[in-house]
């Protein structure tokens, strides 16, 4: 394989591991999420003393199922637990392949159109080898597609070479972008 060819496959694979780092700590805010209210739920459903006849699906439904006794509450907390260790194990091997560390993931929903349309603010802050950086962005979910649809990016530093590349990913609300030059510029 040649050198520009050993290039571009690492710059795919430190996308993909950016990309899989926020997921990683998506997920980990939902589980959060999630388990707050589960214990909204069973607050609820001990207080009324009635039966719960709402039907979701995924995690939530699990949830409720163990509420209604159907399925264990541990059964439920072991198995989302243990997704968040294996997610965990994939972030460390990411973080030691391309060396970008999130500290802090928030997320927030902004808005929930009756088309089905999300709108949600990302906040990410982290580092990369010794640069540390923060990304906000928000991110529109409708009908299966995600779209970046504003970025913000601080960046510890006085080089105008960055700063160039860092408002050129912003414009384009090209977080892979952003990754990938974070990487680069940070190893020199």
């Amino acid at each position: 394989m040649t050198g520009d060819g050993q290039q571009a496959e690492t710059t795919v694979l430190q996308a993909e591991t950016a990309v899989l780092q926020v997921e990683t700590a998506v997920l980990q805010a939902e589980l959060t999420t999630l388990q707050a209210e589960v214990a909204a739920l069973r607050t609820l459903h001990l207080q009324r003393e009635g039966c719960m006849a709402m039907q979701f699906k995924g995690r939530m439904q699990d949830a409720l199922l163990s509420l209604s006794g159907k399925l264990g509450a541990e059964e439920t907390v072991l198995r989302m637990r243990a997704e968040v260790e294996e997610m965990e194990e994939d972030v460390k091997r990411q973080t030691q392949m391309n060396g970008i560390s999130l500290s802090s993931c928030t997320v927030k929903t902004l808005h929930k159109m009756s088309s089905g349309e999300v709108l949600q603010k990302y906040s990410l802050a982290g580092s990369c080898l010794h640069l540390p950086f923060h990304v906000d962005f928000q991110l529109l979910e409708a009908q299966g597609d995600k779209t970046i649809t504003e970025m913000d990016i601080v960046l510890d530093t006085d080089d105008m070479h960055i700063s160039s590349f860092v408002s050129r990913a912003e414009e384009r609300c090209d977080l892979l972008q952003f990754f990938r030059m974070l990487q680069s510029f940070s190893e020199r």
